[in-house]
């Protein structure tokens, strides 16, 4: 097995002949000195003598001079297999260093440069294969190269840029005014946009006034219904305490009506003030009211006498003509009939059970004998040339009440 490797390492070091790099001659090396290294480890006898045999028969091979070893046939027989791998080995180093300073030369030499096609050339495709097509079974004739174009025709056909503008004296006179016109075209817009704001500002307060005067409006109505209802107020209890017959005076009341003008007035200037000064003509008058003769106290009872009489008689009045204003209703009367004998039958009951005994009794009562207590009504009405009572109203008839629902579940 090791003979058939090492014959194959220097079979490919034969081949290599005339046609190897550097760099494949150092890597070819390196593998036949691994083999030889593979050979050189001691063994058994067998293997040497095995090494020996291999080595006579390989010494034309490893000795010509293509391999680089320097050493003739012979030489090569008298060599032992460890010096072979010595030479191998520093060949192979040989080598390699060769090949590092070639690289190391080439990566500090700078690089060339690439030409770039064209835009247009580079854009369309190239008709390789439209060509090979064309020519197919033809002699394909060598392609006659361009004339160069001298640099002129070159500048020619550049595309040209965008040309430099041109500022005269026309043009600046025109851009002035351009720009004249835009900044008046900027102020005119603007001073619309003032006279907007200043027309919506102005309507604004406008309907703010309108506003704030409608609510001084309806506040100066509701103010004035008010004072208008408290007037009328007012002049209604005025007219009724000037209708409403007071309580006589008693004598004492008339004394000191008669005599507390005086009395309050010669009171000292720093005696009492206000409610205090009113208390003290009180206890004055109280002590001097007492302190009165009969003849003087009997005076004051006399008139307050006369002024209780006239007070009567002016109710009395009143009551008569207020009497004559109103008509008593047929229950009124039918109460005033049956009150004291219901009151009598069950004196049990108090004065509201026995009236609402007496409502119940008179909603039981007959058509006919109501009727009786209506007709009175109707002739007292009459002879007093009031109105007959305005019709009531009839009572709208009851809804009739909705069946209830079924039940649920119910056949």
């Amino acid at each position: 097995m090791l003979r058939k490797l090492c014959s194959r390492g220097l079979q490919s070091l034969a081949a290599l002949q005339g046609r190897c790099t550097a760099s494949g001659l150092a890597a070819t090396t390196l593998r036949a000195a691994s083999s030889l290294n593979e050979l050189s480890r001691p063994g058994s006898a067998a293997a040497a003598s095995q090494v020996q045999a291999w080595s006579s028969a390989s010494s034309t091979l490893l000795a010509t001079p293509s391999l680089g070893l320097g050493l003739e046939a012979h030489q090569f027989r008298a060599q032992d297999p460890t010096t072979i791998l010595g030479l191998f080995a520093s060949q192979s180093r040989g080598h390699a260093a060769a090949a590092a300073a070639a690289a190391a030369v080439k990566k500090a030499a700078p690089a060339k440069k690439k030409k770039k096609a064209p835009a247009a050339a580079a854009g369309k495709p190239k008709p390789k294969a439209k060509a090979a097509v064309a020519t197919k079974g033809r002699v394909r004739a060598s392609p006659v190269k361009a004339k160069p174009r001298s640099k002129s025709t070159a500048a020619a056909a550049r595309p040209r840029g965008r040309p430099r503008d041109v500022i005269t004296a026309a043009g600046r006179k025109a851009a002035k005014a351009a720009a004249v016109k835009a900044r008046q075209r900027v102020r005119a817009v603007a001073q619309r946009a003032r006279e907007r704001e200043a027309l919506s500002l102005a309507k604004q307060r406008e309907r703010a006034k309108a506003v704030a005067a409608r609510r001084r409006e309806r506040e100066a109505e509701r103010k004035q219904k008010q004072r208008d209802k408290l007037a009328a107020v007012k002049a209604k209890a005025k007219e009724k305490e000037a209708m409403r017959i007071k309580r006589a005076p008693s004598a004492w009341a008339l004394y000191l009506q008669e005599h507390s003008r005086a009395v309050r007035e010669g009171l000292p200037v720093g005696a009492a003030t206000g409610a205090q000064r009113q208390v003290v003509v009180f206890k004055l008058l109280s002590e001097r009211f007492k302190k009165l003769s009969d003849e003087e106290r009997a005076h004051y009872q006399r008139r307050a006498a006369e002024v209780k009489a006239q007070r009567a008689e002016a109710r009395a009045k009143a009551k008569a003509e207020r009497g004559a204003k109103r008509v008593l209703s047929p229950y009124i009367r039918y109460f005033r009939d049956t009150y004291t004998a219901t009151r009598a039958a069950h004196p049990e009951l108090s004065a509201t059970q026995a009236a609402a005994k007496l409502g119940e009794q008179w909603r039981a009562l007959p058509a006919e004998q109501q009727q009786r207590y209506r007709d009175a009504a109707d002739a007292e009405r009459k002879a007093k040339g009031l109105p007959p009572p305005a019709a009531a109203a009839p009572t709208p008839p009851k809804a009739p009440a909705a069946a209830p629902a079924p039940k649920r579940g119910a056949a």
